[in-house]
């Protein structure tokens, strides 16, 4: 697949505050255009420059790329290192509330007994739903990495 990228001018590859961050558009842009691609398919990010554009310069954009989806990247798996965390703190909490609840009698065993079927939901939401989605999209923002990257001369 052939990701087409017009850039316009130069200003239009950064943020208007931090002329060394990739801008957020363009990250979007290239998020949305590999949306419905398949896990094994190749990407090529294609650039049509509308100005000048040495190699040094074309080296920094493909820099920005790399480096605003290397850093994407790391904190999709640190969301899912804590998601993970967090999971088996619910699952754990959940196990307990229904191992007092076991020993406990009439109107408060019901009442620990529904706590730990939801903290132990929690847990199992997380661990089912949540991390797919990250998955997902850590999936996306690899494959962007490992994409070619060339320009329109």
């Amino acid at each position: 697949m052939v990701v087409k990228i017009r850039i316009e001018e130069e200003s239009d590859l950064v943020e208007h505050f931090n002329k060394e961050r990739l801008s957020e558009d363009l990250a979007h842009y290239i998020l949305n255009e590999i949306k419905y691609c398949l896990e094994d398919e190749v990407i090529t990010l294609q650039f049509d420059l509308q100005f000048k554009a040495d190699k040094k310069k074309k080296q920094k954009i493909i820099d920005l790329i790399e480096g605003y989806f290397k850093n994407q990247l790391f904190d999709l798996r640190f969301e899912k290192t804590k998601g993970y965390n967090k999971a088996m703190i619910f699952f754990i909490i959940g196990i307990l509330f229904f191992l007092a609840s076991y020993f406990l009698r009439d109107l408060l065993m019901d009442v620990i007994s529904l706590l730990g079927w939801v903290i132990l939901w929690e847990g199992i939401y997380i661990l089912i739903f949540e991390r797919r989605e990250l998955n997902v999209e850590q999936k996306r923002v690899q494959m962007i990495l490992d994409s070619t990257k060339e320009f329109i001369e």
